[in-house]
């Protein structure tokens, strides 16, 4: 039988493996690492994996990691490469200011099956020529999920390129589930030339399903100087070489206040940029979010040529992108169709087809309360769905992105949140089939 490793508690702090990998623990051989009660790792240095460094059937992480540092490598904290059939799990860790010279500011992942719960990832960067994953760089792995975790002011800079202000995945070929989570003030940075992709999240190859659900992505922002996609969320296909198949899965999430910065002549998506692949939006919300520079387009959403986007329940208004008059809310070179949703019929530039019981806030009327994205009493957007119950996928929905009550009759509202109490002086919409003409009635 192959060894275990077990680190229970206990602080390792200032070591190095200057030309090695694990600056504090090095394992690759056994059948299990495990790490828990609160140990902690501190200003540790290596090559690969500034803290650990593991190849090794399962690895498990429980504890603090700060100031790690692999220097000239990957993973300022973990650098994990266990193989097609092996896992890790992390949970109730934290995560502050690790830095690598390669990808994976505090951890990269490559081929494993991971689960990530219950975890902060705060001001951890990785920066190089070409560099992804402020926080977490996966790449390639099994059927994996992140649950419960907060990432915030992670940072990924490159002179040439940087991908994923957060997390950066690349040939993902299963099912990979966020859910429950906070992104915020993440930021993607190239200076130099070439691109700047996904200010939270880029999902840059592979064939698996990408799904975010109940989970809020803010402030986040997307900064290149030739040109820069995808303000918070980037899901980019491989072009010419297939790899981006698979669909992206946006489930009762907030999408709001990123920004796409291009100082260049191409800037697409300040929130969302999609490419070669099928993106079904439920009962989210979609803006405040803007795209700047020479041609940018899409504030809220780019649609690129091959792919298909479809928007059930949910509110895509009041973003903006700031080189041209229309476009600010959804620009559209693949397919566009809008289910049961708030849009703005000047705030989509290209086709659009609508069914159910669409709102166009061109017509007026208030959405949001004062000073947040709940809705406000008056909204136009509550009991406006048509809908006696949120499904999704087979699921119903019981709880909003609050946590209150997803349902409060008659009808489901739009976007993220439910609004709780009685609607006053609303408006009643109705679309027919992507006819134009509104019927309005008082209630």
């Amino acid at each position: 039988t192959l060894p275990t490793t077990e680190i229970s508690g206990g602080t390792f702090s200032g070591n190095k493996a200057t030309n090695g990998n694990g600056g504090a623990i090095c394992v690759t051989d056994g059948n299990k690492l495990s790490v828990s009660n609160a140990a902690t790792f501190e200003n540790n240095v290596a090559v690969n994996g500034g803290a650990i460094y593991s190849t090794i059937a399962t690895t498990e992480i429980s504890g603090s990691f700060s100031g790690n540092r692999a220097n000239g490598g990957s993973g300022g904290a973990l650098n994990i490469s266990s193989g097609d059939d092996k896992t890790v799990k992390v949970s109730n860790s934290q995560f502050s200011s690790n830095f690598a010279d390669g990808a994976g500011g505090a951890a990269r992942l490559f081929r494993c099956t991971y689960e990530i719960i219950g975890s902060t990832f705060t001001g951890n960067r990785s920066e190089a020529s070409f560099t992804n994953g402020g926080a977490i760089q996966a790449e390639f792995g099994g059927v994996s999920t992140i649950s419960g975790c907060t990432f915030r002011e992670n940072f990924a800079t490159g002179a040439y390129a940087g991908k994923g202000g957060a997390i950066h995945f690349t040939n993902q070929n299963n099912q990979v589930t966020i859910s429950d989570s906070l992104f915020s003030h993440n930021q993607v940075y190239a200076p130099d030339y070439y691109y700047a992709w996904g200010g939270a999240i880029c999902r840059e190859s592979g064939s698996g399903d990408l799904t975010i659900k109940n989970s809020t992505i803010e402030g986040n922002n997307a900064w290149g100087h030739n040109g820069g996609n995808g303000g918070s969320l980037q899901t980019k296909g491989g072009g010419l070489y297939m790899d981006g198949s698979g669909t992206l899965n946006i489930i009762q999430c907030l999408i709001a206040d990123n920004s796409l910065i291009s100082e260049g002549n191409m800037g697409f998506g300040g929130g969302i940029f999609i490419t070669n692949v099928d993106a079904k939006i439920y009962y989210s919300t979609i803006t405040g979010n803007t795209a700047q520079g020479g041609n940018s387009g899409g504030g809220g959403i780019w649609i690129h040529t091959g792919a298909v986007c479809d928007l059930y329940g949910s509110i895509l208004y009041n973003n903006r992108h700031l080189s041209g008059s229309t476009g600010h809310d959804a620009l559209n070179n693949g397919s566009f169709k809008v289910h049961y949703s708030l849009y703005s019929s000047s705030g989509i530039l290209g086709t659009a087809s609508f069914d159910g019981n669409n709102y166009n806030i061109d017509n007026g009327g208030t959405v949001f309360a004062s000073g947040s994205y709940q809705l406000a009493a008056n909204s136009v957007a509550i009991n406006r769905t048509n809908q006696g119950s949120a499904v999704v996928n087979g699921t119903t929905l019981t709880k909003d992105l609050a946590g209150n009550k997803r349902f409060v009759e008659p009808y489901v509202d739009y976007g993220a949140y439910e609004y709780q109490g009685t609607s006053v002086d609303a408006v009643f919409a109705e679309y027919d089939d992507g006819d134009i003409d509104v019927d309005l009635d008082i209630f």
